[in-house]
């Protein structure tokens, strides 16, 4: 698949108002700043209207205000949303559509704006979610970031899971080169392949108040095999040092083996 499918929902109705196989414009380089706020201005190119929302909108002569930009597997199933504010009301009644098929301008903000590393890793999810650990780490830093940004909005649409606690987790650091990477491999660890548990303290902390999969206590067993794996430790003394400080308030147990 040399394209990435879209689904676009309507957040007032909760109708889909259509599909299309590319949107240009959406990623973080494209946007513009207008009062202190970055906006997006949005081609959506080949929209297939749904009739449901067709005949919505021609009854009620309803606005879009704000809309789920929903990123699809070649299934059709959603991997994961990003939530986008038009700057004002569109209008679908007032187009003379001759056809299903259109193309539209939409001027907005995202609540937080794609970068072109995640959209690069939903083109390849988008073949299938990995179901091995580590594919993550054949990627760079920035891609690594991007891999964070995915897994965290997958885990969204994957809904709440039940948490468990008193658990062991290994945490196998042999591929661990950064703190991005850290957080790739503590998502696998926590949670198995493309897992999700934060991307940086501040939302690994929201992790552990649960609705992640894992709630304390719990055992971390850190697994360092390598030297790659020893001068991340003791380039990361800070971060390392301020991870075991969370843990210890949150009642996990870390084991270093």
């Amino acid at each position: 698949m040399n394209h990435l499918d879209f689904l676009i929902i309507d957040d007032d109705s909760d109708l889909i108002v259509g599909t299309c196989r590319n949107i240009l414009g959406m990623t973080r380089e494209y946007a513009f700043e207008n009062n202190s706020e970055l906006f997006h201005t949005l081609i959506v190119e080949n929209l297939q209207v749904e009739e449901e929302f067709k005949r919505y909108y021609q009854s009620t002569k309803a606005s879009i205000s704000n809309i789920y930009i929903s990123i699809l597997d070649n299934t059709a199933n959603i991997l994961g949303s990003y939530f986008f504010s038009l700057q004002s009301p569109f209008f679908f009644h007032k187009l003379k559509m001759e056809k299903d098929i259109i193309s539209i301008e939409l001027v907005g903000a995202f609540a937080e704006s794609p970068s072109k590393e995640a959209l690069g890793i939903w083109k390849i999810w988008s073949e299938g979610v990995p179901k091995s650990n580590n594919s993550w780490s054949r990627f760079t830093k920035e891609y690594r970031t991007g891999w964070l940004e995915v897994v965290r909005l997958h885990n969204s649409v994957l809904g709440i899971p039940k948490d468990q606690q008193n658990l062991d987790y290994d945490l196998d650091l042999t591929l661990v080169s950064d703190v991005v990477s850290f957080f790739c491999a503590l998502g696998e660890a926590m949670n198995g392949p493309s897992g999700y548990y934060g991307y940086d303290l501040v939302s690994l902390k929201d992790c552990l108040c649960g609705g992640f999969g894992s709630k304390p206590p719990f055992t971390l067993y850190l697994r360092e095999s390598n030297i790659q794996t020893q001068d991340f430790i003791q380039e990361q003394k800070v971060f390392i040092g301020k991870f075991k400080e969370l843990a210890a308030v949150n009642t996990i147990i870390i084991r270093q083996e």
